[in-house]
């Protein structure tokens, strides 16, 4: 209130002192403030200052609201320079008061004016001002929501000013919580159905409230009339407004589009309304006959004193009295509402002249008037059951004593279960916000949580939303299926037949989402091979391995994988093939860190090893028969000890036993051996019979010696055959290399097996203290030939069965050491092949990394000149900088980052380190934006309201995933979320039952989800409704 009414007359005790303001007297009160008449003694001048009302309680959360929306009015006016709207001159919010001061306005209420009464010309004045005053307030992006009469003061006769801000909001934002708690805001009497309903609002729904003042301007009565404010609500969205009296037909086009139901048929804007207004007015010579207002007035004059083209702030052009004798005044409200009650009928007017046919044209009803397109009472039977639920919500309906609940309730319920089936019927299950089926069946549980039939409607929401994703998955719109099961599962959380439903989409998805990313993965190869990349993080291989680990069982995936493998082991296969063993194998080497795991690569290695043996053993076969040749040619069949034939012979079957070769040379000694027997059998028979032995023991089928044998045996007798059988066998061990071992069947044994026989026997003497020296030759050869294991057996041997011979001991010890360092040797290549292993692994991971870091700090500490070891430190250190540089989150950019400052030392100096510090943080802010840019394209925005407001317990995604949220969670609450959808669930202390809402989040959109909570009365919204 900012005029004085009949409170005033008691001039009560000022509440505070405001410096440089003197309180004169009260104006009036309301349910949060009251308002004074001052003085603003800098300027002298009368101004009315609203004083908010402060509590007891003034840290409560009620207390703090209402103090939010009393200065959010004085902000929102401040905002709306304009000479039809009150002007503000200050706003403060202390401790102790907080208080608008804003102008002061002596001209009365629309209402009293209309009491009084009205001429046609002032009517249609007062909305045109009324309208350009609202049109400002929409260009700012400001709603009045509640336009009526009572709203609208007056500076001077002819100067209409728009007040009450309470409950104005911004059309560009979601609903806050400053609105009081689950009302519907606004007077019933001037509400438009989107306000009624519940649904958001924009500039129309002040289009609608200030047609409803223009029809109760002309008619001296509002268009819907009835006992109770349901009643009057209910009117508003199902009854079509009475039409005018025949003597303002002329208006009727106009109003019917002001008032549509449908507010996409009303006019746009409230400039499009006043144009049509104007052009109604010039269109008809009657009505500007009965509006002229000073004889001999031109159209123009008329039109600018009707407000048709007032611009300048103080209006001068307008009027400055009022109702003049050119205008026909308007019925009173008073008068109506007296004929009304005394049954008289209205006065009877003569029906004016018809339009002309431009205005017509120009104002052509919209289809609510036409009959034959009258849309359908459903949607705003529908709307009806919002009033209604806000109604019982707010607490017009009362719980009955005892159990179970009351008759209205009962039939609201069932109102309400009907309004959710017919939301269903059309689709709108769980969609759009705030209209939509699964919203109202919440209401039913919230009354009656039993409830089997809002069970049931819930299940074949269920069915239907399975259905819907059914259909779509079968086309291959994942998307669409995706969102329809997720709706599902959020209305039926345990439908077995969802959730496998829900499965098989995944499913289907991912394998859609795998087959993108195996397309990128093969055209990102193919791309690196053709740069020439075929290994590196980035290289053919590395992608390769990737869609490999991605779909191993794919065709294509493993045809690229074979051909890429095949073109890589072809140089190494190709030298193989050849003959080249050796070349094969150093390419297969170099291939071993990336390629080592791979069958193929095995394969060939294997292919390749055992070519370079048998080309090692082909030499060592070659060498050994050509000096065994040799040493046939030279006639030295058994002796010198380490050089003869048959020495080389034993050394020819350990080496290739089979070989045809060995056979062929075997039977050459034989032959040999059995000619120098035969001489020998004579003179020195024990020498023939040793030949003939030795011939046998090369060639057992040779007929020739062991017939040689029998007679030399016959002719010695029986000890000297075992002399000779001892010796030959001591020599034939001594020639294989068996000096010690094995028992039964050595050198060492045979000579003492002659010995025994014959202990002077020089042969076998000599032979035997030749041994030590044969041993210590054989532990050399074996050594110098790597079978270090052969020859510590053989030193350790020696060493015991001579425990004598220092040169053994020697030996022995030398051996071990050698022993010893090939272990380490074979340690350190295992470990460097580990490493290396590591370092080439596809993809490359920090974990191998660490793992390769790891096994190379001691292999660098022992030797920190290794060539080898500095080689795979240099490749660890370009490894990790190239997966740095080529890591496509943060996530793995600073993973690779932390690799590399835990091990700076170890990789301090390499090149690649050194250039990717100078370069990181760069490379991190690229990423970072890219990142940033990627998660923006596929985000959206959830604000969640409530009201009064409400405590957001939690949100969930589809997979049934708690989002994280603030440590402050109330609303009103902004969530920037991945595409998709969730189900909100709100708790407000003073409410018993939580709300939930589901909502779906865009990419790039911003998405609402309302709850409301029950907290006042109906009577205290009606009382504060004005009713």
């Amino acid at each position: 209130m900012i005029r004085p009414t009949e409170e005033a007359v008691r001039m009560p005790q000022t509440p505070v002192k405001i410096p440089g303001y003197e309180f004169l007297r009260q104006l009036g009160a309301g349910g949060m403030s009251t308002v004074w008449l001052a003085v603003q003694e800098s300027l002298q001048r009368k101004i009315a200052i609203k004083l908010m009302r402060r509590t007891l309680d003034t840290a409560s959360d009620d207390a703090r609201q209402f103090e939010k929306r009393f200065l959010l009015e004085g902000r929102t006016m401040a905002k709306l320079p304009h000479r039809n709207i009150v002007a503000v001159y200050d706003i403060v919010s202390t401790d102790e008061v907080s208080y608008i001061a804003m102008e002061f306005l002596e001209g009365g209420t629309l209402s009293e004016r209309m009491q009084a009464g009205l001429s046609l010309a002032d009517a249609i004045s007062v909305v045109v001002q009324i309208a350009g005053a609202l049109d400002f307030a929409h260009s700012q992006g400001i709603i009045h929501r509640d336009l009526k009469p009572a709203n609208i003061m007056f500076r001077d006769a002819a100067t209409p000013v728009l007040t009450d801000f309470g409950i104005a909001r911004q059309q560009d934002q979601a609903a806050t919580r400053l609105t009081q708690t689950g009302m519907l805001v606004g007077t019933p009497n001037y509400m438009s159905p989107e306000q009624i309903s519940g649904n958001d609002i924009d500039g129309r729904s002040d289009l609608y409230s200030l047609g409803i003042m223009f029809y109760e301007l002309l008619s001296g009565r509002t268009p819907f009339t009835g006992d109770t404010p349901i009643a009057v609500m209910m009117s508003h969205l199902t009854q079509p407004p009475p039409p005018l009296e025949a003597e303002f037909a002329y208006f009727q086009p106009v109003l019917d589009r002001m008032l549509a139901k449908n507010r996409d048929e009303r006019y746009a804007t409230l400039g499009e309304f006043v144009t049509a207004l104007k052009q109604r007015v010039v269109a008809s010579d009657t009505l500007l006959m009965r509006l002229q207002l000073t004889p001999g007035m031109s159209s123009s004059e008329q039109l600018r004193q009707l407000g048709f083209t007032a611009s300048d702030p103080a209006g001068s052009g307008l009027r400055n009295a009022g109702s003049l004798s050119g205008s026909s005044p308007l019925p009173r409200p008073q008068d109506v509402a007296a004929r009304r009650t005394s049954g008289a009928s209205s006065p009877q007017r003569p029906p004016p002249s018809p339009p002309s046919r431009r205005a017509a044209a120009a104002t052509t009803p919209p289809p609510s008037r036409q009959p034959s397109a009258r849309p359908p009472l459903w949607p705003w039977l529908a709307a009806a059951g919002v009033v209604l639920a806000a109604l019982l919500g707010l607490g017009f309906w009362r719980w009955q004593s005892g159990s179970g609940l009351s008759a209205e309730t009962r039939e609201l319920v069932g109102f309400w279960l009907k309004q959710a089936e017919t939301l269903a019927g059309e689709g709108k299950m769980v969609s759009p916000p705030d209209d939509n089926a699964y919203q109202v069946v919440q209401k039913v549980l919230q009354k009656d949580p039993d409830n089997e039939a809002a069970q049931a409607l819930l299940a074949r929401m269920a069915q239907a939303l399975r259905a819907e994703a059914e259909a779509a998955l079968a086309k291959n719109d994942y998307a669409l299926a995706r969102d329809k099961v997720d709706q599902a599962l959020f209305v039926r959380r345990d439908d077995a037949a969802v959730a496998a439903l829900k499965q098989r989409i995944d499913a289907a998805v991912a394998s859609e989402e795998r087959q993108k990313q195996l397309e990128q993965l093969l055209a990102g190869a193919a791309a690196a091979d053709k740069a020439g990349k075929p290994f590196g993080p980035e290289g053919s291989y590395a992608l390769l391995v990737k869609a490999r680990d991605l779909a191993a069982d794919d065709a294509t995936v493993k045809q690229r994988m074979d051909a890429f493998i095949a073109a890589q082991l072809a140089p190494a296969r190709e030298a193989l093939a050849a003959g080249n063993s050796e070349r094969a194998n150093l390419l297969l080497i170099g291939l071993r860190p990336e390629l080592g795991k791979e069958a193929a690569f095995t394969t060939l290695s294997a292919d390749a090893t055992r070519a370079q043996q048998a080309a090692g053993l082909e030499k060592q076969i070659a060498a050994t028969l050509q000096r065994g040749e040799a040493e046939l040619k030279a006639g030295r069949l058994t002796e010198p000890s380490s050089a003869n034939a048959l020495a080389s012979l034993g050394q020819l079957r350990e080496l290739a036993p089979q070989d045809a070769r060995v056979t062929a040379f075997a039977g050459q000694l034989a032959a040999a051996l059995v000619a120098d027997a035969r001489q020998s059998a004579a003179n020195a028979p024990q020498r023939a019979l040793e030949r003939a032995e030795l011939a046998l023991r090369a060639d057992p089928a040779r007929a020739d010696a062991a017939a040689l044998k029998n007679e030399i045996e016959q002719r010695l007798g029986q000890r000297l055959a075992d002399i000779g059988r001892a010796l030959s066998q001591a020599k034939q061990a001594i020639a294989e290399q068996r000096y010690l071992a094995p028992a039964g069947n050595n050198a060492r044994e045979a000579l003492a097996n002659v010995l025994k026989l014959d202990a002077q026997n020089a042969e076998a003497g000599q032979l035997l203290a030749e041994l030590p020296r044969r041993v210590a030759e054989g532990v050399q050869a074996k050594a110098a030939a790597k079978d270090t294991a052969a020859a510590l057996e053989l030193a350790r041997g020696g060493a015991a069965a001579f425990p004598n011979d220092a040169n053994l001991k020697t030996l022995l010890a030398r051996t071990e050491a050698q022993a010893q360092g090939e272990q380490r040797e074979a340690e350190v290549q295992a470990a460097r092949e580990r490493i290396a292993n590591a370092i080439g692994a596809t993809p490359v991971r920090v974990d191998s990394l660490n793992g390769a870091a790891a096994a190379l700090a001691p292999l660098l500490a022992a030797n920190p000149a290794d060539a080898e070891t500095l080689a795979l430190r240099r490749r660890l250190a370009e490894t990790a900088a190239a997966a740095q540089r080529a890591a496509t989150n943060l996530a793995d950019f600073d993973a690779f980052a932390g690799f590399l400052r835990s091990n700076d030392k170890l990789l301090a100096g390499e090149p690649a380190v050194a250039t990717l510090q100078r370069d990181a943080t760069a490379l991190r802010d690229q990423l970072d934006q890219l990142e940033r840019e990627r998660l923006a394209a596929l985000q959206g925005e959830l604000v969640l309201n409530a009201q009064p407001w409400a405590q957001v317990e939690s949100v969930v995604d589809g997979n049934r995933k708690a989002v994280a949220l603030p440590g402050e969670a109330s609303t009103p609450l902004a969530l920037k979320l991945p595409a998709g959808n969730y189900v909100i669930t709100f708790r407000h202390p003073q409410a018993s039952k939580p709300v939930t809402v589901i909502a779906k989040v865009e990419a790039q959109r911003r998405a609402v989800a309302n709850a409301a909570f029950p907290t006042i009365s109906a009577e205290d919204y009606f009382s504060r409704a004005g009713w």
